[in-house]
């Protein structure tokens, strides 16, 4: 059997391995994007989630004036914000610029550093396309 101090710091290390492996991988300062296309004959679904680190989130939460802060009410604003993202993104097909149709959005909220949210705001669009010309 270990030594009672060996056994403290073989626990301080579990201990901080579980804090960590439950930590966002991202800085306090980050948005991480994420783009999924699935490309059908004539079709193209689209997710686009924004991950949103402590800061964002709370930049993100004083511009939506929150004092609000039921879940229904978030995700009100969530939705209107993935619009507005959405209005931002260019999508070409064969140079010619297609427009992505908002489908659906979904706020989900953890908790970050320091007990501060963190945000993923995950959108589901669709832009109508027929597949591009292959160039030789």
């Amino acid at each position: 059997m270990p030594a009672p101090s060996v056994r403290i710091r073989l626990c301080g290390i579990v201990l901080l391995g579980t804090a960590l492996s439950t930590a966002h991988p991202m800085g306090n300062f980050s948005i991480s994007h994420y783009s999924k296309l699935a490309v059908s004959p004539r079709q193209v679904n689209i997710d686009y989630v924004l991950d949103l680190a402590e800061i964002p989130t709370l930049e993100l939460k004083q511009k939506w004036n929150v004092t609000d802060a039921r879940p229904e009410r978030l995700q009100q604003l969530a939705i209107a914000q993935a619009k507005e993202w959405v209005q931002n993104l260019e999508l070409t097909v064969d140079g010619k610029k297609v427009r992505p149709h908002f489908a659906s959005a979904t706020l989900t909220v953890a908790e970050g550093a320091g007990n501060m949210p963190v945000y993923r705001v995950a959108a589901k669009l669709t832009a109508a396309a027929a597949p591009g010309k292959k160039k030789i």
